[in-house]
């Protein structure tokens, strides 16, 4: 029943609705603009701009949805996420759980498992136009390796939502828990151009450029899967001492 609640939540107020749609107009909009940049820069007579822009390939158009994913879809989704996983400025419904609910578990993991399934679902639905729109410019695309990709996006965004969440149901500001993903996201970037610190970081999931070249390679994302899912057990973990009850 809880569960069934915290959907009804997420679908009533339009926030589903939204996220599936956010996730279709970045896949969308974001790859048509990649395929025919280099006619539009030529539309406007962009001198000798056209003899450095090239028609990109399949992994180039999909790279750049992942690209656009990452960045200011991201910081939306996050704080979308956590705002569903905070229990609100309901007074009446603060003072139910916390002195009623005997663990943070009780309260949260509804939460966390319904808005992380939406999120889960949203996923699907820009990772479906963003595979359409390549299937449609190109005759040729490895499904196999955009399924490895999309999982491994999946991974990252599952690492950063929930860190938001549970900074977020900690702190009660879901909008700055937004932002400090999105901050540590953008500082990560800087750096990815390092080997040894793109070899573990979650970040690297995010945008997984080799995965569409040659599909998934434990040497290339190997250690980062794993470190992202032993960062999702200890934001999971925290939960637990997380207290229901203030002074």
């Amino acid at each position: 029943m809880i569960y069934k609640l915290e959907f009804l939540k997420w679908k009533r107020s339009g926030q589903l609705w939204l996220l599936w749609g956010l996730f279709a107009f970045f896949a969308l909009t974001s790859m048509v603009m990649t395929y025919y940049l280099k006619d539009i820069m030529e539309s406007m007579d962009a001198g000798n701009l056209q003899l450095v822009l090239q028609k990109p390939t399949w992994q180039a158009l999909f790279a750049s949805y992942l690209k656009n994913a990452a960045q200011l879809l991201l910081l939306i989704t996050t704080y979308l996420v956590a705002l569903n996983c905070t229990l609100g400025n309901s007074e009446a419904l603060n003072l139910f759980y916390k002195t009623s609910a005997k663990s943070p578990w009780r309260v949260f993991l509804p939460k966390i498992s319904v808005s992380l399934g939406v999120l889960a679902s949203a996923l699907c639905v820009g990772g479906l136009c963003a595979t359409y729109v390549t299937w449609a410019f190109f005759d040729e695309l490895a499904i196999d390796k955009i399924i490895a990709t999309l999982l491994l996006q999946a991974l990252g965004y599952l690492v950063f939502v929930l860190f938001g969440s549970v900074l977020a149901i900690w702190t009660g500001r879901p909008f700055i828990a937004a932002v400090v993903v999105e901050v540590i996201v953008l500082v990560a970037t800087l750096f990815s151009g390092v080997k040894t610190f793109a070899t573990w970081a979650p970040t690297s999931l995010l945008q997984s450029e080799m995965a569409l070249k040659q599909g998934f390679a434990w040497d290339e994302s190997g250690q980062a899967v794993l470190f992202g899912l032993f960062l999702c057990a200890i934001f999971l973990g925290v939960l637990l001492i997380r207290p229901l009850k203030k002074s």
